[in-house]
């Protein structure tokens, strides 16, 4: 007897499954943004996908190169747009919140650090304060370097994500 993924799935791949599923759901429920309960459809997710390629083609970016999490240098919420923004000053706006994209992301790795900058650890050089209490992440030397104001309620998660980081038990 022949095996069923022999005969139907033999070229099966994520992307042909996603695509598959545009096809057969496209305006069915794919993703829901817990924070905001804005959902999106396999087609508005098929749209937000291409769109972001189109980005990542005209930055330079071709078919087989890989952009890794290390490229990341922060996301950003401004002006109720969301943007991820790379190593090389490159910014992408992505159709998604904060929360959405924090949900995604390895929380070892990624911390939201106040409600409008994500950051990798990699990037984070030092924490410092200043003389009204005020506690500032200053991100690795780059072609774009924020201000990052920790937010209150947030130091003492920031401090110990760094120190789990840097420093594993």
């Amino acid at each position: 007897m022949t095996n069923f993924k022999e005969v139907f799935e033999s070229h099966y791949t994520w992307i042909e499954g996603f695509m598959r599923n545009v096809r057969r759901l496209s305006n069915k429920q794919a993703l829901v943004d817990p924070q905001s309960k804005r959902m999106w459809t396999y087609s508005e997710v098929n749209q937000e996908v291409n769109r972001l390629c189109h980005a990542f083609m005209k930055a330079g970016v071709k078919k087989g190169d890989v952009i890794m999490l290390h490229d990341i240098r922060y996301f950003v919420s401004e002006n109720k747009l969301t943007y991820i923004v790379l190593n090389n000053g490159t910014s992408f706006n992505v159709d998604l919140t904060l929360t959405a994209i924090d949900a995604q992301l390895n929380p070892k790795r990624f911390m939201r650090v106040n409600r409008k900058y994500i950051v990798p650890v990699n990037m984070v050089d030092i924490l410092e304060r200043d003389i009204n209490g005020k506690e500032r992440l200053k991100l690795k030397p780059g072609k774009k370097n924020p201000e990052i104001i920790i937010s209150r309620d947030n130091k003492q998660n920031v401090h110990n994500w760094i120190d789990g980081c840097t420093h594993p038990k």
